[in-house]
């Protein structure tokens, strides 16, 4: 009878061993499949944010391309005073009949200025109204106005004064 006691004890044993066996293994597997299940999840809001991104590096794309358009590429290349000095040459060949004056580059914050005066005789109001729109309508350098004054001689001949600064972004220094 002993004998018969320790093999039952030892069945026992066994499938009590097997029994934990078996619920460590499905007690695993759960967690491997809520684990995969997780990642499937995380997978599949990865896919739908693919169409998102894609959307918002087509929109820095064309916001790239817009300042492109706007910014010369010799922006980067070019010094402040190079950049200022050439826009001065585009005014001249621009107002060719113009008196234009200019002083020292003052430094201000992140820009370099260059104050410019022009003086002319009022021949074409259109022309004037034209050379105007120009310089405002410059992007880099930009020319920006602080006064325009017109004034007529004794003889009747109209002149005008346009006073303002050419401004360019200092670079980073290297």
């Amino acid at each position: 009878m002993e004998n018969r006691l320790r093999r039952l004890f030892c069945y026992y044993v066994l499938s009590g061993l097997f029994f934990l066996t078996m619920i460590s293994g499905v007690i695993i597997s759960t967690r491997y499949e809520r684990f995969l299940s997780d990642i499937l999840k995380e997978l599949e809001k990865g896919r739908q944010n693919l169409f998102v991104m894609r959307g918002a590096i087509a929109d820095m794309d064309i916001a790239i391309a817009g300042v492109n358009k706007v910014i010369s590429p010799d922006i980067i290349l070019e010094t402040p005073e190079t950049q200022l000095l050439t826009g001065l040459d585009e005014l001249k060949s621009k107002m060719k009949k113009a008196e234009i004056t200019v002083t020292a580059f003052q430094y201000k914050g992140d820009e370099v200025n260059l104050p410019v005066v022009i003086k002319a005789t009022l021949e074409n109001y259109t022309d004037f109204v034209n050379a105007v729109g120009y310089l405002q309508s410059q992007r880099f350098p930009v020319f920006d106005i602080s006064n325009i004054l017109l004034s007529q001689s004794q003889d009747k001949t109209v002149s005008y004064e346009i006073r303002g600064d050419i401004r360019a972004l200092k670079g980073r220094k290297k």
